[in-house]
């Protein structure tokens, strides 16, 4: 399942998201991003960078089924770029095996 909503400070605050199931197509992340909460605050270049994320995790499942969680908090959306923010901590599960990826 692949699961969109407010980063950074905000996620501490709002964990409600907006789901899609995987594999997820170009199509399914452009209807993802329109339905969620989010689309209320992004402009069209933050809705594109942001669908190519969703589309790049999409493809990243399904050519490496071991990982079986990926969390990008925050991923800052500027000027039609998407960038994960340095010196954040991700964690990336492949089956049982918790590796830890700095940025």
């Amino acid at each position: 399942v692949l699961a969109i909503g407010p980063g950074g400070a905000g996620a501490a605050l709002d964990h409600a998201v907006d789901v899609q199931v995987l594999p997820v197509s170009d199509l399914d992340a452009a209807r993802l991003i329109e339905r969620s909460r989010l689309a209320e605050v992004l402009d069209d270049e933050g809705a594109t960078a942001l669908q190519d994320v969703l589309e790049r995790v999409g493809a990243l499942v399904e050519v490496l089924p071991e990982v079986t969680a990926l969390e990008l908090n925050p991923v800052i959306l500027c000027r039609g770029e998407a960038v994960l923010a340095e010196g954040i901590e991700h964690h990336l599960f492949l089956g049982r095996v918790l590796g830890k990826v700095r940025s």
